[in-house]
């Protein structure tokens, strides 16, 4: 034995797919969720200063602000998602914190846009009263 050890080039642990969709778009979902655990912080105080009637006005809306400008970015990235995959489960992201910021109806929208069946039963499951319609949406028809 001399002891010496054949340098290996580095290789792919994920050789090219088909099965993982379109290029680039796992790192969105990733960024969408970086955007939307950030947000998340911000969402949790929203809803906690909404039904806080003594908040300060001023913090209440920096919160909101920094939630909607987080949301909103990760939904425009959401859009520009094509695989039916990545898509729902980026959606499943912001249904998450729209709803720790108490934004059931906004949730509840999201949802019709997850088309992947397993991603739709583990949010019902999390969120039961998003499949609930409202009276009030009723009474409207």
């Amino acid at each position: 034995m001399t002891g010496e050890f054949k340098k290996q080039s580095p290789t792919n642990p994920l050789p090219p797919s088909k099965d993982r969709g379109p290029s680039g778009e796992a790192e969105v979902v990733a960024k969408i969720r970086h955007l939307c655990v950030i947000a998340g912080m911000s969402a949790e105080n929203v809803a906690r200063e909404r039904a806080d009637d003594y908040q300060p006005l001023e913090r209440l809306t920096y919160e909101q602000d920094r939630y909607g400008r987080f949301r909103v970015e990760a939904l425009k990235l959401a859009d520009t998602l094509t695989d039916e995959f990545y898509r729902s489960a980026a959606v499943r992201f912001i249904i998450d914190i729209s709803m720790r910021a108490g934004d059931v109806d906004d949730a509840r929208a999201l949802l019709k846009h997850v088309t992947v069946d397993f991603i739709r039963v583990k949010i019902v499951a999390s969120y039961p009263q998003l499949t609930h319609q409202k009276l009030s949406d009723a009474i409207r028809k």
